[in-house]
């Protein structure tokens, strides 16, 4: 396989209700609410500090990953309103990999409405055509039900159950990988 170029901006991606595009420092604001929401902070397994200005330090490290090509993030916006719901994206996008990690969380006011799938095979799609990924790797909570039949549901095999994998909130936690392969 090539070698890919690294990726320096942050595709425009667009579905039928959303829009994918790079989430900007002033998005600040949605990006707190989005991770100290403690329903998708027990999903996601990060919790934000509560300020604001940890927002926007999110938001600068993932345009660092982007700069040294290890990772890419989507903010997924609304249409028509435009209004930042949820983000989505991948790490470990160095030059030469052939598999990538792919991590979401959404607003839980838009959960159970079929908006991450959407966004969800919108970047796959990227993925495999765009960055000559060969595999996908989804790690989630065991008792994250939601999460793993959205996996199963865009094709997206049991690969592998950790117990005690994941430190976080003072405790480990089981989590299970999910892999799409292309092709």
């Amino acid at each position: 396989m090539p070698d890919r170029q690294p990726i320096h901006t942050v595709p425009i991606l667009e579905t039928e209700r959303l829009v994918l595009k790079e989430i900007g420092i002033g998005n600040g604001y949605d990006v707190y609410q989005l991770f100290t929401d403690e329903r998708v902070v027990k999903t996601f397994g990060y919790r934000m500090e509560p300020t604001l200005e940890d927002a926007r330090l999110t938001i600068a490290h993932w345009r660092k990953m982007l700069e040294n090509n290890e990772g890419i993030r989507w903010g997924m916006y609304l249409k028509p309103s435009m209004a930042l719901i949820g983000n989505l994206g991948f790490k470990n996008i160095e030059n030469n990999k052939t598999h990538v990690s792919i991590g979401y969380a959404l607003l839980p006011y838009y959960w159970r409405r079929g908006l991450t799938h959407e966004a969800l095979q919108a970047a796959i799609a990227y993925a495999f055509e765009q960055m000559g990924v060969r595999k996908i790797e989804a790690t989630i909570f065991t008792n994250n039900v939601s999460s793993e039949n959205l996996l199963k549901k865009l094709g997206f095999m049991l690969t592998a159950h950790k117990p005690n994998n994941y430190f976080f909130d003072n405790e480990f936690h089981d989590v299970y990988v999910y892999t799409l392969e292309n092709g």
